[in-house]
């Protein structure tokens, strides 16, 4: 399935493409646009928008597009994704009620990523997800020990 968002991918859209090819569409094509009307690219591409104001995988509120993903995908079971979330949500939305101090570190990460490529979301996605794929993997160990 095609997926589109906007270019310049910082921390949100990158954990929700993350999120995406790990649990909702294991052959996921993404599509990074500076187009004006993503909402009419995305028709024509026959694309599900996400993380883009006014699509299904939007913020909602004070909840993360991350967040919102994970509930319409129902995947709220998952406590390593809920724990991811809280983390994202931090450090995607400036009043996020979770305030988790990895969310600090995990924006600091996303915006040198953006910062050291500023002109390849490609390369900032694959790398992305290597950082993603470690938080999941941090958040798997807090779980088991409890924390």
């Amino acid at each position: 399935m095609k997926w589109l968002t906007k270019s310049h991918i910082k921390v949100g859209r990158i954990g929700c493409a993350w999120l995406i090819h790990r649990f909702v569409d294991h052959n996921p094509q993404f599509i990074f646009s500076d187009g004006v009307d993503l909402s009419e690219e995305a028709t024509r591409a026959g694309a599900l928008l996400f993380h883009v104001e006014g699509s299904d995988y939007a913020r909602e509120g004070l909840e993360s597009s991350f967040e919102v993903l994970i509930r319409k995908a129902n995947l709220t079971h998952d406590p390593v994704l809920v724990l991811m979330s809280h983390i994202v949500g931090t450090a995607d939305v400036k009043q996020s009620p979770h305030n988790h101090p990895a969310g600090i570190g995990l924006r600091a990460v996303c915006d040198g990523l953006g910062w050291r490529y500023p002109d390849d979301d490609e390369r900032i996605l694959r790398e992305g997800f290597v950082v993603y794929d470690a938080l999941y993997s941090w958040c798997q160990r807090q779980i088991k020990i409890g924390t």
